[in-house]
């Protein structure tokens, strides 16, 4: 089954432009960020704009975020690139005849449903200041990405990057 990236997508593309504040910045310089390809970069951009996250103009490469990182929650983000798409769900190609198949929607259903319901709680009280931060917690490593001794993905941002820029040693928290 694939699992939907979209929203830690939508995440790194407003940290890339962060990064790169009033610096001119296309879909293909994002999209060799991501590994993916301008156009679902360009995709997900869209849908950040149509969600009041994003300001960018048709044929112009200088993206801003709408609003300050303190501002924009991880639910705002998942809501615009997601919808209203659950966290979790429940397969409903069960065998009938099976008694574990017949009953397991029925088992899972509330408490997939409270899971849900805690994530967007948790979600609305989670804005993207910390991930864009640098974190002083963290060992240096070198390259690009990294990862800390607690096992969290790190990104090594001391200066605005480029896709050609060489990594350097400090590091921001990330995820």
């Amino acid at each position: 089954m694939k699992y939907s990236t979209r929203s830690s997508d939508a995440v790194h593309i407003m940290i890339f432009i962060h990064q790169h504040d009033s610096s001119t910045i296309t879909s293909a310089d994002i999209s060799k960020s991501i590994q993916t390809n301008p156009s679902y970069v360009r995709q997900i951009m869209a849908q950040l704009k149509a969600a009041c996250i994003l300001l960018s103009s048709r044929g112009q490469a200088t993206p801003q975020l709408a609003k300050a990182t303190s501002e924009i929650t991880l639910l705002e983000v998942y809501k615009a690139v997601e919808k209203e798409k659950p966290l979790l769900h429940l397969d409903t190609h069960t065998n009938p005849e099976c008694g574990v198949g017949v009953n397991i929607r029925l088992a899972l259903s509330d408490f997939y449903a409270q899971i849900q319901k805690d994530s967007k709680e948790n979600f609305l009280h989670k804005n993207t200041t910390k991930l864009s931060q640098p974190e002083t917690d963290f060992l240096p490593v070198p390259g690009l990405y990294g990862y800390h001794s607690s096992g969290k993905i790190i990104l090594n941002t001391k200066k605005k990057m480029t896709i050609d820029t060489p990594p350097v040693m400090t590091v921001t928290r990330i995820l």
